[in-house]
């Protein structure tokens, strides 16, 4: 498979004009590093969130690396929708061969990830200024955490790996997964001739708690449906216990069930994960945290229990 070189540069390091010489030498470093160790790059592509006001300063310098790369490699950058309407953005286009358009989490994070209606506009935006150069759709395949300082103002965002920072208050921001499909479902239907594709941020990975699974991910691409399906299990165990575990076998993340009752004669068990064993004309199992997600293809275990007959033992979501 083709593979393309992604150089990050970060948009508050400074003036582009006063470091141009220095980055293009970096980018030109990397390729040589990939191509030492037996890869060679089909493409690089530039990840900048270059202000607006910056746009021209940007495109000069976008038209000087270029022929500096090797024959053959396509050079393509990340886009901001702020971009759409710089008079600038004609000479930053037409520098490269494609442009990747971002469309999630570009204004301020407190507003949400991801916005569906937003996007359609901005891709209709870009089909207009891009004219005959292809670009590629960047789609949001993740959540994030923001915490909150004491005023209500974002002091940290956490996504990919847990904050040390400490917060007086915190917001779960999610991406549906349904919203996304519809969109491009939506996109693919106006045939723009421009849009070449989409792509993803980001890949799930081990301990990601917020990215999608790769159940869900591949659901989305192949356009297959979008559901979650709850499943629990009852399971003997040696001592005369029985285990019970929630599944979701669908292709989305689901909540979990606040409450469970059980059904059958049981006297000792207790709830795990989150969950707490309850008294009451029978037994329930509460779950404390409300927010808690059983994702897409995963399964929990959520309490054991000691019952007089385990074969007529069953648990259902109340």
């Amino acid at each position: 498979m083709p593979i393309t070189l992604v150089v990050r540069i970060d948009g508050s390091s400074g003036d582009l004009a006063a470091q141009s010489a220095p980055l293009q030498q970096a980018v030109l470093a990397q390729l040589n590093r990939w191509r030492e160790h037996g890869i060679v790059a089909a493409g690089v592509e530039i990840d900048y969130d270059c202000a607006t006001a910056q746009l021209p300063v940007y495109a000069q310098w976008l038209t000087q690396l270029r022929p500096q790369l090797p024959p053959a490699t396509a050079l393509s950058i990340t886009a901001l929708p702020a971009w759409r309407d710089a008079a600038a953005l004609d000479a930053v286009l037409a520098a490269v061969d494609l442009s990747v358009l971002q469309v999630h989490a570009v204004q301020n994070p407190a507003q949400g990830l991801f916005d569906a209606a937003l996007a359609r506009r901005w891709v209709a935006d870009w089909v207009r200024r891009s004219a005959t150069k292809p670009f590629l759709v960047a789609l949001p395949a993740y959540g994030a955490r923001l915490k909150l300082d004491e005023d209500g103002a974002v002091a940290a965002v956490e996504s990919e790996q847990r904050l040390p920072q400490r917060s007086a208050d915190s917001r779960e921001l999610v991406v549906d997964p349904r919203e996304v499909a519809a969109l491009i479902v939506d996109l693919e239907a106006r045939r723009y001739p421009q849009l070449a594709g989409f792509v993803w941020f980001r890949l799930p990975q081990d301990g990601d708690e917020r990215a999608w699974t790769l159940r869900t991910l591949r659901a989305v691409i192949a356009r297959t449906p979008l559901d979650a399906d709850l499943r629990i299990t009852v399971t003997p165990v040696s001592g005369g216990s029985l285990n019970l575990t929630l599944h979701n076998d669908g292709s989305v993340d689901m909540p979990s069930p606040p409450r469970l009752r059980v059904h059958g004669d049981c006297t000792v068990g207790d709830g795990v994960n989150d969950y707490t064993l309850v008294r009451d004309a029978g037994l329930y199992l509460r779950r404390a945290d409300a927010a808690g997600v059983l994702r897409a293809g995963m399964s929990r275990p959520f309490a054991w229990l000691r019952c007089a007959d385990p074969a007529a033992v069953s648990v259902t979501p109340e």
